[in-house]
């Protein structure tokens, strides 16, 4: 996302956070040399305290899922507007805990899921509200994401994404087949890793 955030004219990347100061650096680097944090906490405190130095207004999360709470709940805190990475939260109980925080906080808030502009989706979305392909009583998604070869460091199977404490539960993408139709009675998923395909692929 952050090559979505480097050079829009309607704002400026004023700083990025992150403990690994490999990454940090890097991310500075791409965003012009701006000032780098390991936790949003530094950099809160100074734009508390300098606004000269460091001032936003909104921030952006991409953070590993188990996070997503404490880190929204401290941005909801600071009155900084949030644009939260997908999923919500690890579990339903800290979903509606963020939704509760963000709306008492007053900023504006969103979670970063972009399924629902996918041409697929759109036009799946138009047939079934025309009536065109008449009523809906099922459906199913298939979500496969890359392991071994995942852009993610350490590879996917090896990362905190294969923690399902960490990660929560997969599926995030399949949650857009709700706005495909005005009433969802039941839903169920499915997800696991396939660690002997991803060793097998390790070995080619």
């Amino acid at each position: 996302m952050l090559k979505r955030l480097i050079g829009r004219n309607r704002y400026t990347v004023s700083c990025v956070c992150d403990p690994d100061e490999t990454r940090v650096a890097a991310a500075s680097e791409r965003c012009g040399g701006c000032p780098s944090f390991p936790t949003l906490t530094e950099a809160l405190e100074k734009d508390s305290a300098d606004s000269s130095a460091v001032s936003f207004e909104a921030v952006v999360l991409m953070i590993p899922h188990h996070l997503h709470e404490p880190v929204a709940l401290q941005a909801f805190g600071a009155k900084k507007h949030t644009l939260l990475e997908k999923p919500l939260a690890t579990t339903v109980d800290a979903c509606r805990r963020i939704l509760a925080a963000a709306e008492q906080s007053g900023v504006v808030f969103a979670v970063a899921e972009n399924a629902q502009f996918i041409p697929d989706f759109v036009k799946a979305k138009e047939l079934i509200d025309s009536g065109a392909i008449g009523d809906i009583y099922f459906c199913k998604a298939n979500l496969w994401e890359s392991t071994v070869t995942s852009e993610f460091a350490g590879g996917f199977a090896q990362g905190w994404r294969s923690d399902m404490k960490l990660a929560g539960p997969f599926g995030t993408h399949s949650a857009i087949l709700e706005q495909l139709a005005s009433t969802v009675a039941r839903a169920s998923a499915d997800s696991g890793l396939h660690r002997r395909h991803c060793r097998r692929w390790q070995h080619n």
